[in-house]
């Protein structure tokens, strides 16, 4: 049964029938609306969101190994935004 043949047998159908298959498209509907509320924020909250200020957090860091691989990275990057490295 199609979609289409499954609203006109639901106008065709009883009242009892009838609220049934409103109930049940409602909260069918709100399951989809509630998951993709969920998948946007997950999308921004991972992707969208801009970056945190790290001056806020005081005007210099410690990074331990930051002579090589992530920890130079992570001292290449704060210098850029104007922390001070010890």
């Amino acid at each position: 049964m199609s979609i289409p043949e499954l609203f006109v047998n639901l106008i065709n159908a009883d009242a009892t029938s009838a609220w049934v298959g409103i109930v049940l498209t409602t909260l069918g509907g709100l399951v989809v609306l509630n998951k993709t509320i969920s998948v946007a924020t997950f999308v921004y909250q991972h992707f969208l969101r801009p970056g945190i200020n790290p001056k806020k957090f005081g005007p210099w860091a410690v990074v331990t190994g930051a002579t090589d691989g992530i920890g130079k990275a992570y001292c290449q990057a704060l210098a850029k935004k104007g922390v001070v490295m010890m």
